[in-house]
Parts: C-alpha cells; sequence; structure tokens
C-alpha cells in the first residue's frame, strides 16, 4: 500500500484567510473600476448621435476631395456638434 500524504494546513489562521482574501477582492475590484473608468471616460468623447443634421455635416465633409481636408472637416464637426451639446446641457441645468 502507498502511504498517503499528509493533508494540507495553512500556515495562517482562519482570519488571516478571511482577511487577504478580502483584501484581494477589494483590490480586484479597484482594478476593475480603474480599466472601466478610463475606458468610459474615453470612450464618450468622439461619438456623436447620428442625427440628420449630423449625417448631411458628414456626408458634406466625406465628400472632399483630400484626406486631410476630410479629417479636418470631421474634427470641426465634432467640435461643433460637442460646444452645441454642451450649451445646450448648460441651459437644462
Amino acid at each position: 500500500m502507498t502511504a498517503r500524504p499528509a493533508p494540507y494546513r495553512s500556515p495562517f489562521g482562519p482570519l488571516a484567510r478571511v482577511a487577504c482574501t478580502l483584501a484581494a477582492a477589494c483590490a480586484a475590484v479597484a482594478a476593475h473600476v480603474a480599466v472601466l473608468g478610463a475606458f468610459h471616460v474615453a470612450s464618450s468623447d468622439p461619438w456623436l448621435r447620428p442625427t440628420p443634421q449630423v449625417l448631411q455635416a458628414q456626408a458634406r465633409c466625406e465628400a472632399l476631395a483630400d484626406r486631410a481636408t476630410r479629417e479636418q472637416c470631421s474634427r470641426e464637426l465634432l467640435a461643433r456638434v460637442r460646444t452645441s451639446n454642451r450649451t445646450a446641457q448648460a441651459a437644462v441645468r
């Protein structure tokens, strides 16, 4: 017969194990919040709602011949819409 290995015994007491588990869980939650918060801040800026006015203005930008001019037109459109959205939000408050 083979000898049965001894069961694992933690060098820490039950209170220390619970404290370490809670600390690890808090660290994991904090890391998730930090990453998701950074993505939320980064993703909320450049998107526009596809309203008819925005789609029409973007179509005018896409009709331009030069790529650099199209990109500049799109940036200006984004700045205009964001400014008007901020003004509308400030008026509501």
